[in-house]
């Protein structure tokens, strides 16, 4: 039995497409497994999402799909894995959200979910050990995941039908290109990073804490 290399997009589609008339429920559960171990790079996931199925129903895969794998791991750890679990998350990762107002938490997890500096399964784990508010963890997840499933479905569709990899290429780049200048600032503001993170001043203003 051979072994699927998922690191290539053309092995990805063909893989997809073999289950015929279940291919869109194997998609499904590819991007519902990825949210939770990422052994596939959502980039291909998705592009071959947008290549077989089109832009709208692509995106609708590669969006339900990835969000209802982040709210599984999101509930699993919540409620279901023990204190020593989630502590040696936090202290290993350095993960507290818990001293930070409920909008400064949603825009850390939106920014976190947007530029593509952290792992996913980390996000996942971090604000469900963190005790992030479901509301805030839910609304940031669904911006942030619907947006790159838009990004990476239309590209994928454009290229299937265009067949022009320059641009397809040259649009993904300009990108990314982007996110990874938001990330240099991001990085400074995340608390999603093996090193400790300081002490917060004590004569720091306290954050606005309104619920969300």
């Amino acid at each position: 039995m051979s072994v699927i290399n998922f690191s290539q997009l053309d092995t990805v589609i063909i893989y997809i497409k073999s289950f015929g008339y279940y291919s869109e429920t194997a998609l499904f559960i590819l991007f519902f497994i990825q949210a939770i171990v990422p052994f596939i790079p959502y980039l291909i996931l998705a592009g071959a999402a947008g290549m077989i199925f089109g832009k709208i129903e692509g995106t609708v895969l590669a969006f339900v799909g990835a969000m209802a794998g982040a709210l599984f791991l999101f509930f699993v750890i919540r409620f279901f894995i023990g204190s020593r679990f989630t502590d040696h998350v936090k202290n290993r990762y350095a993960i507290n959200l818990e001293g930070y107002g409920d909008w400064k938490v949603f825009w850390i997890l939106l920014a976190a979910r947007i530029v593509p500096v952290v792992p996913t399964p980390l996000i996942n784990v971090g604000a469900a050990v963190s005790k992030v508010k479901t509301s805030i963890y839910f609304f940031s997840s669904f911006i942030g995941k619907l947006f790159w499933a838009v990004v990476y479905v239309f590209l994928g569709d454009y290229f299937i039908r265009t067949h022009n990899l320059i641009n397809a290429v040259a649009y993904l780049t300009a990108i990314l290109i982007l996110m990874a200048a938001a990330g240099k600032y991001y990085h400074k503001l995340t608390p999603f990073k093996k090193l400790k993170r300081a002490e917060k001043d004590e004569n720091q203003p306290e954050e606005d804490d309104r619920d969300f």
